[in-house]
């Protein structure tokens, strides 16, 4: 829905090397006649004059030429939106020499190029097809965006530099990168041969599943190069995962002419394995369930195998087929182990990117000693810039020119946990490694020539030992003590959910523990106080609360009608943290606290959580009435 007719015209010279693509005018540039001119441009002002630009230098337009209702964008049809869409790119075929195109904001980036996620992509270097040309494609947050949040400013200013430099040439330039990610065993061999040899730093990454352990590590002597050692014995498997519903119909038919193909072969008919009566009745089976049925898929394929047939993977609406491991047989497999572990424990010097991960299976999934980890770029990149974001990907953004590629095999990790072509996982963790190799030279030059290498080394990699063998051996619990203290906490909370009732002469709980719903009723229906909102961000409004602050905040306020049944409430809330601390602390069967450390925070204290296995908690801020029951040894 459009709030006015009046559209706003494009703005600078058409020849320009920088096309600025924005959203939608606001209320300011509506009443000027000019794009960007709001608090949005005066953001963009400041950040262009912190990378070398002014606004001279830009064409700018809009994907919607007049302001949107209300100035939300969101409530604008889809058909409109991709009518102005189609209108953008003709636009752009009308330009004679853009350099970049640079979408500003989700609306931006998928009119341009039909992609939503620009929290990912931005920053990236794309490109545009235009009849025949090629035109650089780097997108960047709305400035609108950072007003609200104030976060990514900094990522914005980033962008602005990169656009900055990109703009002095036309051509896209990637980096050229060498992934090699199937390699024969005496290639392995080979490989591991010429590393060791050359005792160059070795970055080093790996790619796990929960059930498989490591699924593949990765190595790289240079940015340019990548080489990714597989593990597992090849093996097919069954998943299943949600579909969208032609995909389900399309294959589901496909599966369909698969078996039916088998089961009528003129010259090879499948009633030579079953009779086809049973076929029969199993392809009925099949088309009632809609999903593949493992002893019909297993007779097809002995059927396509013995007469040379093409044999894909099954897939269906309910699941698929996919062939997982790499290697022929166990030997094979454990030959591969062992190279990894030679190059492990080799004389190279180590760079891993939160090597906590990677090292903590590594050493206790694969038996590495691990002697000679010094480098991790997140902990270089932390010493360098502390308060800013560590990840692998921002990074990559910011200090690297390759393409966000961090998602390329998530939709596949969400719906089975494993990968439906393997070489995709693989080649995934070839950019991770190499790009950690490329990081890692670059943040090494900035230590150096920042004079912060002498504090990299006595603070982060003298932390590096300590904290992995604390992450592996645990912190030992008192499992009896834990277990009368658990007793004893719900002894207490029956006792006081009594209390509170007789109080306040109704009860406030459910089956087992207070009711948040129970309590605000009490407290704004029954009592008449005054609402306690506290802001959620997942529904980006405020909604009355009866937390912690809430109601110490009402008993300040109001001792004479809350004080006694205020801190029976409280003391019930507490009493229920600390049982589902106690039920869900993640204990190692062996009875030990086996937590992982990291040391990226903002102000550079130490952090714990769960480990790559799942179990661990947080270590540190453990409740003072919990804390006895961890106990040395």
């Amino acid at each position: 829905m459009i709030q006015s007719n009046k559209q706003v015209p494009d703005w600078g010279d058409a020849s320009s090397r920088l096309i600025l693509i924005g959203e939608a005018p606001g209320r300011e540039e509506e009443q000027r006649g000019q794009p960007f001119v709001g608090a949005s441009g005066l953001k963009l002002n400041e950040w262009w004059a912190r990378a070398g630009l002014h606004r001279g230098m830009f064409y700018i337009t809009n994907v919607l030429p007049s302001r949107p209702w209300n100035n939300d964008i969101s409530k604008v049809p889809q058909e409109e939106l991709d009518y102005w869409a189609e209108h953008l790119r003709k636009k752009i075929s009308g330009l004679p020499e853009p350099f970049i195109l640079i979408p500003t904001g989700k609306t931006a980036l998928r009119a341009l190029l039909g992609k939503d996620n620009i929290s990912d992509l931005r920053g990236s270097i794309l490109s545009y097809e235009d009849e025949g040309r090629t035109i650089k494609v780097i997108p960047t947050i709305h400035p609108a965006a950072t007003l609200r949040a104030k976060k990514f400013e900094a990522r914005c200013i980033y962008d602005w530099m990169r656009i900055a430099y990109e703009g002095g040439f036309r051509e896209v330039r990637l980096p050229k990168r060498d992934h090699i990610i199937a390699p024969p065993m005496d290639q392995c061999e080979n490989y591991a041969y010429r590393v060791l040899e050359l005792q160059k730093p070795l970055a080093v990454d790996i790619e796990t599943h929960p059930q498989e352990g490591i699924t593949c590590v990765g190595f790289a002597t240079g940015p340019q190069q990548s080489f990714t050692i597989p593990f597992g014995v090849k093996r097919s498997i069954h998943l299943t995962g949600n579909k969208p519903k032609e995909v389900k119909e399309r294959e589901t038919k496909k599966a369909n002419d698969r078996i039916s193909k088998a089961v009528f072969h003129k010259e090879h008919p499948l009633e030579s394995y079953h009779t086809k009566k049973r076929e029969l009745n199993s392809i009925e089976k099949w088309k009632i369930q809609k999903r593949p049925l493992v002893v019909i898929c297993r007779i097809v394929e002995e059927y396509e195998k013995e007469h040379k047939l093409p044999s894909p993977d099954w897939e269906s609406d309910g699941g698929y087929f996919i062939t997982v491991g790499y290697w022929e047989t166990e030997e094979q497999n454990e030959k591969a182990k062992d190279i990894i572990r030679s190059l492990i424990e080799g004389e190279n010097p180590l760079i891993f990117h939160n090597g906590f991960y990677d090292t903590y299976w590594l050493k206790d999934w694969l038996g590495c000693d691990i002697q000679n980890w010094h480098w991790d770029t997140l902990a270089m990149h932390h010493c360098l810039v502390p308060n800013e974001e560590h990840s692998l990907d921002f990074l990559a953004s910011v200090y690297t020119s390759e393409p966000f590629w961090k998602k390329e095999t998530k939709e596949a990790e969400a719906s089975g946990k494993y990968y439906k072509k393997q070489e995709v996982l693989w080649k995934y963790n070839g950019k991770d490694v190499a790009v950690t190799f490329e990081l890692y030279e670059k943040f090494l030059k900035m230590l150096q020539d920042s004079g912060r290498m002498d504090f990299y080394w006595k603070h982060y990699y003298n932390l590096y030992e300590p904290l992995l063998e604390l992450s592996l051996t645990g912190i030992k619990t008192d499992i009896e003590k834990r277990s009368q203290r658990r007793v004893q906490f719900q002894e207490e909370l029956q006792v006081l959910l009594k209390e509170i009732e007789e109080l306040a002469e109704k009860p406030l709980h459910g089956a087992k523990a207070l009711s948040s719903k129970k309590v605000q009723e009490y407290l704004y229906e029954d009592l008449k106080l005054p609402k306690q909102k506290r802001y959620r961000p997942e529904k980006k409004e405020k909604t009355s609360t009866a937390d912690e602050l809430a109601i110490r905040t009402l008993m300040l306020r109001f001792p004479e009608k809350l004080n006694v049944v205020g801190e029976k409430i409280l003391r019930c809330q507490r009493l229920n943290k600390l049982l589902g601390y106690l039920k869900e602390a993640k204990i190692d069967p062996d009875g030990r606290l086996r937590s992982q450390y990291k040391f990226n925070t903002t102000t550079g204290r130490l952090a714990s959580g769960s480990n790559p296995y799942g179990t661990g908690d947080n270590a540190q801020n453990v409740d003072r009435e919990l804390r006895n029951i961890y106990v040395a040894g």
